[in-house]
């Protein structure tokens, strides 16, 4: 019953639940690809000191790929409790009709879980579909020899992957069973009436994609301070431009 409501709410809410859904998608796409690079870059012909370079870049996207985790972590967060409020005066309904605190918390995690298992599978299709893209362009920039390129699939970036969006769906859970907790059917009725602000023009997010931005902007020019090779700026630059597009 309460996975039939969960699954009617989220096509219901599909505009609403659009933003938040590209999200995760884009945070799980990006998380394997950054972590497969090592694995891609296994496959291709390099010289030592291309390898030497290549085995950095996968060391700074792999760490980079942590903080974009928790970065998006909050975002998520974030945004799961913009669409609670968003749904006030739906909930005021379930708890007049009777509906327990419990059951909505389940309908929220049934919801949570939906959204986080098919996000998960298309960013995970979506990153492995990328990570073979990344590899024909490091090769072009390094002027790899790829006779011997095959498709590569990596394990521990796919583990990586749902281990740590597996947390993150966690922890949303985890908040909103809290929010629900404290649902005050007043309330709820007293804040459908109150106009929500634009997501996208809040504080939070503009901090977090400023963060972001300039996080990986400092990744890619500290990269080329540590390579000292003037012939690599331009390449390093332009992914660098790639990334924060």
């Amino acid at each position: 019953m309460l996975f039939k409501l969960s699954f009617r709410n989220i096509t219901r809410s599909i505009k609403d639940y659009a933003i938040y859904f590209f999200t995760l998608v884009l945070g799980v796409t990006l998380f394997y690809v950054f972590n497969s690079v090592g694995s891609q870059a296994a496959v291709l012909e390099l010289n030592n000191s291309r390898k030497l370079i290549v085995d950095l870049l996968a060391k700074i996207l792999s760490g980079m790929s942590v903080l974009v985790v928790f970065i998006l972590g909050a975002l998520i967060i974030y945004a799961s409790r913009f669409l609670i409020k968003r749904r006030n005066k739906e909930f005021a309904i379930y708890l007049t009709l009777g509906m327990s605190k419990r059951k909505i918390s389940r309908l929220l995690f049934f919801e949570t879980l939906m959204i986080g298992v098919i996000s998960l599978g298309v960013g995970l299709l979506l990153g492995i579909g990328a990570s073979q893209l990344i590899s024909v362009l490091i090769a072009k920039l390094f002027e790899a020899n790829m006779d011997k390129f095959t498709f590569v699939f990596s394990e521990k970036a796919f583990f990586d992957t749902i281990l740590y969006f597996g947390l993150i769906y966690l922890i949303v859970i985890f908040f909103n069973t809290i929010i629900v907790g404290r649902l005050k059917t007043i309330e709820l009725l007293q804040g459908s009436k109150k106009s929500e602000k634009a997501f996208l023009k809040n504080p939070l997010l503009r901090a977090i994609v400023f963060v972001v931005s300039a996080s990986v902007l400092g990744y890619a020019y500290w990269w080329v301070n540590m390579t000292k090779s003037l012939s690599w700026t331009v390449s390093i630059i332009s992914f660098g431009r790639l990334l924060l597009a």
